[in-house]
């Protein structure tokens, strides 16, 4: 036997005995057992489509280490409200996120692009209506921050070409609505479909625009992917002027509009890799499309690279999105890992008779068999209410049955459902989802993502435990390369089993102390925690553990801090002490509550008793003394997890005294110009600043010409382009003292512009009328192009103070009818001599007419009444007009 062979054969018999050896010593896992699955109404059971062959699935509910468990969420389809107040969208996401948490989802994909528009302050394209045209609070960063908090990662759903659904508009007419810098401002660059007018994907100018609009949402938002779903070509298009310029036939129609969109995921793909590697980030690039890549017979072979080589699912459906009419060719974007995950709209139900569930969902586990593409699932749960949605309808295990087909198929790792409303409804009645808060009654960590640089997290440190009176306080230092924390729990040796996960959870805490409290441990029971990082890559760090030993703290969880902190400076003696805070959101534990103490010259702590709540923001005035020099305030914010507190001291100096009488004149609308004035302080040589702040918190001063008068001083300025609440003050300096005026807050709102065609009973409307008492006035007009608009008239008798229309007269009525706004007021014969403007008001915006007078003739003198509008009215202008018979 030569030299080799016998080196050969020692190491094939080492190699043996070591693998009889890890036989012995490693505890092999059991193979999962299969079951056939029953049809829903018990007659038999499901088969693979067009055979007699029985579908097989896990016979029990497999606890695998990492799950994806999304829902879409999006206005188009009712899911919340449009933004009226901070207030209302905030909480309309803490319900949506509460009832995430109440099945443990971990995925958010929310729709934050839908009409070549924008959730968020974008350069290229305009807000969405489905927000607000002009909101005054942009939500996105809000969001995805109390995403992280819970563990949930953000989705940013966005449709790259659809401009509208309306097909019957003028392109031209739409091209007017959009900003410069966004290609539909030009109708060339868009195509009208069947379905929807859509950004032409065959323009170069297009595809620079969606990378723009792409990296301007990575580099400005702390989302964890971009996500498309299915809208890339429309039905209908006629691109054919497109295809002439670039010397394309039309027998290469299909292959050069794939080639379209190719190049878009491409390029996309290699700019958000490009941005992840040298940020240290992991923005993952998902794509959602219909369920259902082409039909074929399920047969899926592979390259020498691993590439599938198919002709489609066993499927018998005709809509497929290789071909017409969205030309997205999602195989090849699998092939070449320009993604990092591939989540089909699988809606179809187990069995539907053309596209059966099981079979298709098979082809796409296949399809990615060797490729680093997370595979995710779709379900059409909203079936669940179609006759239309076959065992969807019929049976109400169909969610759980999918859920256990998930579980059984190797490369599927999780699911998303559409849409939130349909996860809503389960929760009162769960007659449709059977079975799924029993196996989702676990928090899952996410995939990790394959597709990318792998970040593994640094271990936490200091990890501590104790006992207080709400459960098992834990703490740890902050980990920098960390966007997750995975807490696991046992009462004996954390083994890191999926089902000793007890949470997850993002950056809860403060000073770079993550923090959590164990609510559900039993009292006088000791249990072992361990928590182990996660990073953007989604990629688990080494778990650091600790044991209960029965010591106990007073401490409780930090809440957080408060977003929004304002406390007023330069308050001088004997002048209010403004304090403003907004709500702290916390996923943990009941409602928040607030307290609000101060102490004067270290005197006794005095707790106030009135904060008014206004416009999201809590507010409190603190009252001075002459004799005040120091003032300490101490805000607590508390609930039954944990507390936060803020102290602050100030010290205050009599100075140049309050600045008085300072009020704004004129119309607060955005951009208007405006005054300001004061009356001047009794010293010479003092010099005046008018100053804004957004919160009370920063002031700067405003450019603004100046005038000082005879005691009196004016500033004139135009408000701010965008509206919102803003807050002046004037501020008078000499020699280095100080002095303010009281802060004045203005609410500056859009003008919706002009009133168009307004009629009094169909005449132009006069400077003034004489109108009879009881005499209704008719006053016609335009309805304004804008949303949520409301119509009233304003009446006064002394151009201060005003009433609204009902006020005034209870037959006060408004009716719109084919765009023209009828307003009837009836008059009444007290006051005399009225003044009255028309006011339209919608969100934030406002319009109103000119102000007209009229002049009442009574026909029945009431002396009591009549001689008191006698005493009130000193202008003598009863006795110029011959109003009496």
């Amino acid at each position: 036997m030569n030299r080799s062979l016998l080196m050969h054969t020692k190491r094939m018999i080492i190699a043996i005995f070591l693998v009889v050896i890890m036989l012995f010593i490693i505890p092999v896992k059991a193979a999962t057992t299969k079951s056939p699955l029953m049809k829903g109404d018990g007659s038999g059971f499901v088969t693979h489509l067009g055979s007699s062959e029985i579908v097989e699935v896990n016979s029990v509910y497999e606890e695998k280490a990492t799950e994806f468990r999304g829902v879409w969420v999006s206005p188009l389809v009712g899911n919340l409200g449009k933004y009226i107040s901070k207030d209302q969208y905030k909480n309309e996401i803490i319900s949506i996120l509460d009832t995430m948490d109440y099945y443990n989802m971990n995925v958010m994909i929310f729709h934050i692009r839908i009409m070549n528009d924008a959730f968020y302050k974008s350069n290229y394209n305009k807000w969405s209506s489905y927000y607000s045209n002009n909101p005054d609070w942009e939500a996105l960063t809000w969001i995805i921050e109390e995403c992280h908090k819970r563990g949930i990662e953000f989705h940013a759903w966005m449709n790259p070409y659809r401009v509208t659904n309306n097909v019957n508009r003028d392109l031209t007419e739409l091209a007017s609505e959009f900003p410069a810098l966004n290609p539909a401002s030009n109708p060339d660059n868009m195509l009208k479909g069947t379905n929807s007018i859509i950004l032409n994907p065959g323009i170069p100018a297009v595809r620079d625009f969606l990378l723009n609009t792409c990296e301007e949402v990575i580099k400005n938002y702390d989302v964890d992917a971009i996500h498309f779903d299915d809208y890339f070509y429309d039905a209908g298009v006629d691109d054919s002027k497109t295809r002439l310029d670039q010397g394309v036939s039309s027998a290469n129609l299909a292959n050069w509009r794939r080639e379209q969109v190719d190049t878009f995921i491409r390029d996309l793909s290699a700019l958000i890799k490009t941005y992840n590697k040298e940020n240290g980030k992991s923005i993952q690039l998902g794509i959602s499309p219909s369920g259902v890549w082409q039909s074929g017979n399920g047969i899926v072979n592979y390259d020498n690279n691993g590439n599938a080589i198919t002709n489609g699912s066993n499927t018998k459906t005709s809509f497929e999105h290789y071909g017409d009419y969205l030309y997205s060719d999602t195989l090849k974007w699998i092939n070449e890992e320009w993604i990092d995950y591939i989540l089909p709209q699988t809606y179809w139900a187990i069995e539907h008779p053309l596209c059966a569930y099981y079979d298709l969902l098979e082809w796409w586990s296949k399809v990615v068999e060797y490729k680093k593409v997370n595979l995710y699932s779709g379900w059409g749960l909203y079936l669940n209410d179609s006759t239309g949605g076959y065992s969807w309808y019929t049976n109400p295990k169909e969610a759980y049955n999918q859920a256990m087909i998930c579980n059984t198929l190797k490369n599927v790792k999780g699911t998303a459902i559409f849409d939130y409303s349909a996860v809503k409804s389960t929760v009162t009645n769960s007659s449709k989802f059977v079975g799924m808060k029993e196996i989702w009654d676990t928090p899952k960590i996410l995939p990790e993502n394959l597709n990318t640089t792998r970040i593994v997290p640094t271990k936490v440190e200091n990890l501590a435990v104790a006992k207080n009176n709400v459960g098992n306080y834990l703490s740890w230092t902050e980990t920098s390369d960390a966007k997750f924390y995975v807490i696991y729990r046992s009462e004996k040796e954390v083994t890191y089993a999926p089902t000793e996960v007890l949470d997850i959870i993002g950056h809860l805490g403060s000073n770079g102390k993550i923090e959590f409290t164990d609510t559900t441990a039993e009292a006088g029971k000791d249990y072992y925690y361990a928590v182990k990082p996660q990073s953007n890559s989604l990629t688990l760090g080494h778990g650091t553990t600790i044991k209960t030993a029965g010591e106990t703290t007073d401490s409780l969880q930090t809440l957080g801090d408060f977003d929004v902190l304002n406390i007023s400076d330069g308050v001088i003696p004997g002048s209010p002490y403004h304090v403003a805070w907004s709500k702290i959101t916390f996923p943990y534990g009941n409602q928040i509550k607030y307290d609000l103490y101060y102490s004067l010259n270290d005197g006794e702590e005095t707790k106030v008793s009135n904060p008014t709540y206004e416009k999201y923001l809590y507010n409190a005035v603190i009252p001075t003394t002459e004799e005040t020099t120091k003032i300490k305030i101490r805000l607590v914010a508390y609930n039954s997890i944990g507390q936060t507190e803020y102290i602050y001291e100030s010290n205050l100096s009599k100075g140049l005294g309050s600045v008085k009488n300072f009020e704004c004149l004129g119309d607060y609308y955005t951009n208007k110009e405006v005054s300001f004035v004061w009356t001047l302080l009794d010293y010479e040589d003092v010099e005046y600043k008018l100053q804004s702040s957004p919160d009370m918190s920063e002031w700067t001063t405003v450019n603004a010409k100046k005038t000082l008068g005879e005691g009196s001083g004016r500033f004139i300025c135009r408000l701010p382009k965008d509206a919102g609440s803003v807050y002046y003050r004037i501020m008078a300096v000499k020699d280095n003292e100080y002095g303010y005026s009281n802060i004045k807050k203005i609410d500056v709102l859009n003008s919706l512009g002009s009133f168009k065609n307004i009629k009094l009973d169909g005449e132009e409307i006069p400077v003034y009328l004489i109108a009879e008492e009881d005499q209704l006035l008719k006053i016609t007009f335009d309805k304004f192009n804008a949303d949520n608009v409301t119509y009233n008239i304003s009446v006064s008798d002394d151009l201060e103070e005003w009433m609204t229309g009902r006020q005034y007269s209870s037959k006060f009525n408004v009716d719109v009818k084919n765009n023209v706004v009828n307003v009837n007021l009836t008059v009444s014969y007290i006051p005399l001599k009225i003044y009255v403007k028309v006011t339209a008001t919608a969100n934030s915006g406002y319009a109103e007419t000119e102000v007209f007078e009229i002049y009442v003739k009574v026909f029945e003198n009431y002396l009591e009444d009549v001689l008191a509008s006698l005493d009130s009215s000193i202008d003598g202008y009863i006795n110029e007009l011959d109003i009496y018979n």
